[in-house]
């Protein structure tokens, strides 16, 4: 396979966590952008990036990447995707691929016209224990699949200017968290969901604080969600069938679950190592480019998006971008 080159967009965490898989795994970064030139220049020291750039434009126009790898906040996402996409770049784009389902498809109507791969950085749709749990569904030793439990907190002080309690920023717990639980719901229920009822319980800056989500498909599947920027939960994700469940603790990037059966035994399945989340990323986006497809788990996150923009509807949670005029995806 071709070593594929890579440009950065961001140095927060998760991108400079990207670029540490990147150089341990001895792939050349080309250049790196990022509103914070100080965090940037470290990164690049760090871990060999060639070139620190003043502009993202400038990157794109002199960076010799094959791939451009999107670590910006939510509300930038669909922009950078685009502008990318039109310099013929392929783009990996951290969750979500923009903030509404119009924003997604455009990004990927794109690529597809440009022949180019975009992916959808939802780790827990490319981690290999996920594929190996369906396997065990598929025996239906377990029966039929009649509900899923999902709880997923985290304790974040209220701070307005924050990512997480920013509608400027795209925030809230749906649009960060709440992103997996979807996820997660959507990669074992045997239909799409098709009703959706909520309750909600905002911060005083219009974002999503704590929610109650339930949905339903056309087999009678229901999908139940917990949800909290300020409330501490489980991380974890139950698959509850009619002779058994499986458990999976820290679902978004797990590599181990426990099946539990109706007679009190259970068994362990574990596949993969957590620690390597974003290097299952990193191979497929590149498997994906070289064998000219779509990669996988984008019908997942395309309906994942789909879903969360009916909830927010529900809701009345409209962020400022999205008010803003669609983006031109002309060459």
């Amino acid at each position: 396979m071709k070593q594929y080159r890579w440009a950065l967009s961001g140095s927060g965490w998760i991108s400079t966590e990207m670029a540490k898989t990147l150089h341990d795994n001895h792939h050349t970064i080309t250049g790196i952008y990022s509103k914070d030139r100080k965090t940037a220049k470290e990164a690049a020291e760090k871990y060999g990036i060639e070139h620190v750039f003043d502009s993202y434009e400038e990157m794109l126009a002199d960076s010799d990447a094959d791939i451009i790898y999107i670590g910006t906040p939510n509300e930038i996402h669909e922009e950078e995707a685009i502008k990318a996409l039109k310099a013929g770049k392929h783009v990996f784009c951290e969750k979500p691929m923009g903030l509404n389902e119009e924003q997604f498809v455009r990004c990927l109507d794109l690529a597809e016209k440009k022949d180019l791969v975009l992916m959808d950085g939802t780790t827990l749709l490319h981690m290999p224990l996920f594929k190996d749990i369906r396997k065990v569904l598929k025996t239906g030793k377990l029966g039929k699949l009649k509900m899923i439990q999902v709880t997923y907190g985290i304790q974040k002080d209220f701070n307005p200017d924050s990512r997480f309690y920013s509608l400027e920023h795209g925030g809230g717990a749906l649009m960060d968290i709440g992103l997996y639980a979807i996820s997660f719901l959507c990669l074992y229920m045997d239909n799409v969901p098709d009703h959706v009822k909520t309750y909600v319980s905002k911060a005083s800056t219009g974002v999503d604080e704590t929610s109650a989500i339930i949905v339903q498909n056309k087999d009678g599947q229901i999908g139940n969600i917990s949800l909290s920027l300020n409330t501490m939960m489980l991380e974890q994700a139950i698959l509850c069938l009619e002779k058994g469940y499986i458990l999976v603790h820290g679902f978004p990037r797990a590599d181990q679950a426990v099946v539990h059966y109706v007679d009190g035994k259970t068994d362990i399945i574990e596949s993969g190592d957590s620690e390597q989340a974003l290097e299952y990323e990193m191979k497929e986006m590149e498997s994906a480019i070289e064998e000219n497809r779509h990669p996988k788990g984008l019908k997942d996150a395309r309906e994942v998006m789909h879903i969360l923009t009916q909830i927010r509807k529900q809701w009345n949670i409209e962020f400022p971008s999205e008010q803003e005029q669609g983006i031109d995806c002309i060459e």
